[in-house]
């Protein structure tokens, strides 16, 4: 039995400790500034692995968690610690990885804070179960065990009551969960316009049931404006897998950011907290200084969402889409728009930045939390670009690629954290590189 004070936490939530020329990574709900009795678990030369036994001294950054699911689910990493103490941390975890990957010492990266800490997310994924017998909509839990839900505090209400009308409907079928029961219900997905107050609902089954279109009308008449119902065999826990998507009533929803629309089906990846994201996007604009000369190359440009907020300010986009249904549905948001200056491909960033002919001077990519790989960046960098504006969700894989980008002669300008998602360790950036001249 170990006594330790808790310094730092990781981005899975486990607390980190020093003692004794040890680092320790403790399992359980702990904080900064906890001191608590730890069992050790598992130990290796430098490091060992602990979980809670009791907590000897509470920090003072500790609060009440809002959530009654808060110590099981996983999803929120956060909510038992104070929220300028989460910024705090947010903040340091990027430092610390710019100068541990990159060697680019910033010693407060600035964060822009959520205007909203709980009730922010406008899209969810839920896991069709039963409990007692009963249907019902829950999430797996650290340990891997579905658990059902009673609420889910970081959700728009909105949603969570969509996802309780659909499940009202779901239940009056005797339909049965997949993961649980050995049903044909596996994945409830809920979308809710912030522009429109439209409702979108994805329902996934392993296979659909006899009478579909009786299901899907009366889910309809519970006010969702857009619904698919997915077939997807994979024997694993993925939401969209490679089976047929029946879609009723319309097949997408509108949002909006900063003044453009955007039309998104129940597949579309879009931003999910779009109050966050104009704010975020806001920050990479200015980044990127659009001129009317520019020729811009953005990879990994998805729907077009950040595309569009600049590509009348420039000259000609380029942007590349690995997705198909992706760079489909951008093409039809430009038109929305009335935007005709971008060339969407259907390609893979390395693709499609290797085989271009125009001198490019501008560049943007939003990679997904993997970061780029090594082949796109080396792609990317030949471009020698002016400038370089990357959009990361994940503080690690971003300090990577930034050292990767240095021996092309880029280095870091500016970097802006965005905290898109409070009560979890989800921190996202926004950076600006330049070449270094010769």
């Amino acid at each position: 039995m170990e006594v330790l004070e808790i310094t730092d936490l990781t981005v899975e939530g486990f607390g980190v400790a020093k003692q004794s020329g040890l680092v320790y990574f403790v399992k359980g709900i702990v904080a900064p500034g906890d001191v608590v009795r730890a069992v050790v678990t598992s130990q290796r030369k430098n490091y060992a692995e602990a979980e809670l036994v009791e907590l000897v001294q509470a920090s003072p950054y500790r609060i009440e968690p809002l959530c009654p699911h808060f110590s099981q689910c996983g999803g929120c990493q956060l909510q038992h610690i104070s929220y300028q103490e989460q910024l705090q941390w947010k903040s340091n975890f990027a430092s610390q990885n710019l100068w541990k990957l990159a060697r680019e010492k910033v010693d407060n990266v600035h964060i822009v804070p959520s205007d909203l800490l709980y009730g922010y997310r406008a899209k969810a994924h839920f896991t069709f179960g039963e409990e007692n017998n009963i249907l019902n909509i829950g999430y797996f839990s650290k340990s891997d065990k579905w658990f059902a839900l009673t609420t889910c505090p970081i959700l728009k209400e909105t949603l969570w009551v969509t996802a309780q009308d659909v499940l009202s409907v779901l239940r009056k079928h005797d339909l049965k969960s997949y993961f649980t029961s050995n049903g044909t219900l596996r994945h409830l997905q809920v979308r809710v316009s912030l522009l429109t107050g439209e409702k979108q609902v994805l329902v996934t089954f392993t296979q659909f049931p006899k009478n579909f279109e009786n299901v899907a009308e009366e889910i309809l008449s519970a006010g969702i404006s857009s619904l698919a119902l997915h077939q997807n065999t994979a024997q694993n826990k993925t939401v969209i897998g490679k089976g047929a998507t029946l879609y009723n009533g319309n097949q997408y929803v509108q949002e909006q950011l900063m003044g453009r629309v955007y039309n998104i089906t129940p597949v579309s990846f879009f931003q999910i907290n779009p109050v966050q994201a104009e704010k975020l996007f806001s920050i990479a604009l200015d980044y990127l200084e659009p001129q009317p000369e520019d020729i811009v190359f953005e990879g990994y440009s998805g729907v077009g969402a950040f595309t569009l907020l600049y590509a009348q300010k420039v000259k000609t986009v380029i942007a590349a889409e690995g997705v198909e249904e992706a760079v489909q549905q951008a093409c039809k948001n430009a038109a929305l728009n009335n935007v005709d200056n971008v060339q969407f491909l259907a390609k893979p960033v390395e693709e499609a930045a290797g085989s271009l002919q125009q001198k490019i001077n501008k560049v943007v990519v939003d990679p997904p939390r993997n970061g780029m790989t090594q082949e796109a960046l080396n792609a990317v960098a030949r471009l020698q670009p002016e400038r370089i504006v990357y959009i990361s969700c994940d503080p690690s894989t971003l300090a990577r690629d930034i050292s990767r980008f240095q021996p092309f002669g880029y280095s870091l300008n500016h970097i802006q954290a965005i905290d898109m998602f409070p009560q979890t360790t989800h921190v996202e950036c926004v950076t600006l590189m330049s070449r270094v001249k010769d």
